[in-house]
């Protein structure tokens, strides 16, 4: 497993303690510093952070069978988030799952991330890609987050929450 936005995030450490081997991957070497400290803490071996650039994931010299990106997507403008995509379509294995939790134009409010409506999620996804597990009947591939992921966690945020295959 990769995921991107590793020093505060709990999948990496959870999935390496259910015997997965999970790798994280931030830009902030603080954020990495803090996260390889709470896997010693747990006593966890299999999981890995580097610190990286998510637009060029080829460093880690890996190809992963799932990639779960939680609130990455949205800080790229429309230019990097192509470059974004193409980088974990590039490390994800044939058949692997990219699972995706991203502010959606229904978030209220102008602070925070940027919004990504729908058809910019199409769009980016659009070439070599299909719809995984968690898809409407029709084909339509993305769902709101407050219907999708553990109750209640994104009652107030608008987000879109999708798994899509390579």
């Amino acid at each position: 497993m990769l995921a991107h936005s590793a020093g505060g995030r709990r999948d990496r450490p959870g999935a390496a303690a259910r015997g997965l081997d999970a790798t994280g991957v931030d830009a902030s070497p603080r954020a990495i510093a803090i996260a390889r400290r709470k896997a010693a803490e747990r006593g966890l071996t299999g999981v890995r952070f580097e610190v990286g650039d998510a637009l060029d994931l080829g460093f880690l010299g890996a190809g992963f069978d799932t990639v779960v990106d939680s609130g990455v997507l949205h800080v790229f403008d429309d230019a990097e988030r192509a470059r974004f995509v193409e980088s974990i379509r590039r490390v994800l294995v044939p058949g692997g799952r990219y699972h995706l939790l991203v502010f959606s134009d229904a978030q209220p409010g102008v602070w925070g991330p940027r919004r990504v409506r729908r058809d910019e999620l199409e769009a980016s996804l659009s070439g070599g890609w299909a719809p995984g597990a968690d898809h409407h009947p029709g084909g339509a591939h993305l769902t709101r987050a407050a219907s999708s992921v553990p109750p209640r966690a994104f009652e107030k945020a608008g987000a879109w929450f999708l798994e899509v295959l390579r």
